[in-house]
């Protein structure tokens, strides 16, 4: 996904014309999620998307996310045991320009055959594969459009693992020895499809017992967590409102 493209298309469309505040600032924190993963597929939290949107309830935030659905920028499909999370794909609007651009053009669509259009749903998914996969590719003559790409600090070797790791220190409640944890994760070195189990488990651990009990004091380090493979061990859900309102005392740290 070109992020850049997409928040042109999303102008040159009027779309902000279309949409509620809440739901332009709700559709740009995902533009900018999907991009932190380079993935049109994500699961950010509510809580993430509204400390993001600055949406201060989840009713608001809804009801954005359902005027996105009904203009077709995205699909989402909720976690029928968490409310709290939900499985979002970007559909997005680069190749409405294409197809306006092709139809007021009068080209036969067969000569652009480099420019994105919108695709059976096989081929869609075939495409989001390679997509999480592999990077997005700049367009030759289109480079000085581009920002330069940042490096990644250490020790990560790319910038999708340095966001990867952001998001889930951002979500993790006990922020301790961060470069113990840094070094955790590059021994693991997920990919998109354990990253996902890693934020999803973090999730259901948050709402367990023995997290909430005493202001999170049974925590373990995120290092240890980490190093132990956490991720797979089974957490109760009877306590995730309880989880959601706790000051857990390690926010700022």
């Amino acid at each position: 996904m070109n992020l850049i493209k997409e928040i042109n298309a999303f102008y040159k469309l009027d779309m902000p014309g279309q949409l509620s505040f809440s739901a332009q600032s709700l559709y740009m924190a995902l533009l900018h999620t999907a991009n932190e993963i380079y993935s049109r597929d994500i699961t950010p939290s509510n809580g993430l998307l509204m400390a993001k949107t600055g949406v201060k309830d989840v009713k608001t935030l809804e009801k954005a996310r359902q005027e996105l659905v009904d203009v077709e920028l995205i699909h989402y499909i909720s976690k029928a045991k968490n409310r709290q999370v939900g499985d979002y794909h970007i559909i997005g609007l680069e190749h409405l320009l294409v197809d306006n651009f092709r139809k007021n053009s009068g080209e036969n669509p067969e000569k652009f055959p480099g420019l994105p259009g919108k695709k059976p749903p096989h081929i869609q998914e075939e495409n989001r594969e390679e997509e999480n996969n592999n990077p997005p590719i700049p367009p030759q003559g289109e480079e000085e459009d581009l920002p330069v790409e940042e490096k990644p600090r250490k020790p990560f070797k790319s910038k999708k693992q340095e966001n990867q790791f952001d998001l889930f220190w951002g979500e993790y409640p006990k922020k301790k020895a961060k470069g113990d944890a840094e070094k955790a994760w590059m021994k693991i070195t997920p990919d998109d499809l354990l990253f996902r189990k890693i934020i999803n488990s973090l999730k259901d651990a948050r709402g367990s017992p023995d997290w909430i009990r005493d202001r999170g004091q049974y925590i373990p380090f995120p290092a240890t967590w980490l190093n132990g493979k956490r991720w797979n061990d089974e957490y109760e859900e009877s306590h995730r409102e309880e989880a959601k309102e706790i000051d857990w005392g390690y926010q700022k740290n």
